[in-house]
């Protein structure tokens, strides 16, 4: 952000501010979104721009699509009292387990600008938050087939728009071993489809382009980060929060300075300083500190427990656990085979075990 006011002219513009007089630096700009974060001013400014968006026009308020999408946080993110956040919590979809939060939003059919937004912990069924996703004046909604029956829901029986949800895919699969026959319903699911669409982006952008930094953001508020102005500090705190949600996907340290807005020896340099390691030793005792729990109490096999932590060959996997432990991880297994269950609870490591 830094970088970026010096660099681009039309957000020197919105932000109020000139280069003949100074820029804010990092930490004034992560103090302020403290600051919003606090206060909670962060909705209050969603929902003064979603104001003028509608009186200037932009809003045409003919339809709503909804849909949900799970914000991922690592499994072992705990507090400083050890307790789990009450609001992140795992959840099942198709065959896969995730832990994390859920984001939920409303938005505009025609324009794809997004006018609602709830979250909640990730085990909330999505049809439950629909009611806030609405504005109230929509034609049609549209939503996939999660939300089937919405519209019986107590709170959802009011309103008079026309519900446009999306078949089972176990009905529409169906469906398509007739495609002559079922034409006419096939093609209605692609329409549905095709409108249902616009719903994507922002989860796009969200994930894609932000690279999943907002729930950083959301970990501040776990766990008891302290305003401080100490740089150093600051550094191995956004560090320690990225690796924490980012180690599950191998990836590089540059991934990380490039993130963070930092150089290679800035970090470098910071991590040593302090910590006495380098940043590549922090991110590869994160992945161990994983490893090794789900190894002792996991009954998955070694390929599964490698691919959950980003490696798709669990021979590379292999390779990096005995270089750290000395043994192979079905080694490792064997031995603790017998053991499973004996940990206290909250016996769990995480970054707040950090050295």
């Amino acid at each position: 952000m830094e970088d970026a006011l010096y660099e681009i002219t039309s957000m020197r513009l919105f932000a109020g501010l000139s280069l003949d007089s100074s820029i804010p630096d990092h930490t004034t700009i992560m103090n302020f979104r403290h600051l919003l974060e606090k206060h909670k001013l962060s909705r209050q400014l969603f929902k003064e721009v979603n104001k003028w968006l509608s009186s200037a026009g932009i809003y045409l308020k003919e339809g709503t699509i909804v849909d949900a999408t799970i914000i991922e946080a690592a499994s072992s993110i705990k507090n400083k009292a050890k307790a789990r956040d009450p609001e992140i919590h795992q959840t099942q979809k198709g065959k896969q387990w995730f832990f994390g939060l859920k984001a939920y939003i409303g938005v505009e059919a025609r324009t794809g600008l997004t006018h609602s937004l709830s979250t909640t912990a990730a085990n909330v069924h999505d049809i439950t938050e629909t009611d806030k996703l609405l504005h109230g004046e929509e034609c049609f909604i549209s939503a996939d087939s999660g939300y089937r029956g919405a519209q019986k829901r107590e709170e959802l029986k009011d309103i008079k728009a026309d519900w446009l949800i999306a078949e089972m895919p176990s009905k529409v699969r169906l469906l398509k071993k007739n495609p002559r026959i079922n034409k006419q319903p096939i093609r209605t699911e692609y329409i549905k489809a095709s409108i249902r669409a616009k719903v994507e982006h922002p989860f796009r952008i969200t994930k894609r382009q932000f690279g999943f930094r907002k729930i950083v953001y959301r970990l501040s508020n776990i766990d008891t980060l302290r305003l401080t102005h100490s740089p150093d500090e600051l550094i191995l705190q956004q560090f320690r929060q990225l690796v924490e949600v980012e180690y599950q996907n191998r990836r590089t340290v540059y991934f990380y300075c490039q993130t963070l807005s930092l150089t290679y020896g800035r970090l470098h340099a910071v991590c040593q300083r302090n910590l006495n390691k380098t940043p590549l030793q922090l991110i590869n005792n994160r992945i161990l500190m994983e490893a090794t729990f789900r190894l002792k109490e996991s009954s998955s096999s070694i390929q599964a427990i490698a691919n959950s932590l980003g490696y798709q060959d669990a021979s590379q996997f292999s390779h990096f656990f005995k270089k750290e432990v000395g043994i192979s991880p079905s080694q490792f297994k064997r031995i603790h085979s017998g053991k499973k269950g004996n940990a206290p609870e909250g016996a769990k490591q995480d970054f707040s075990d950090w050295p």
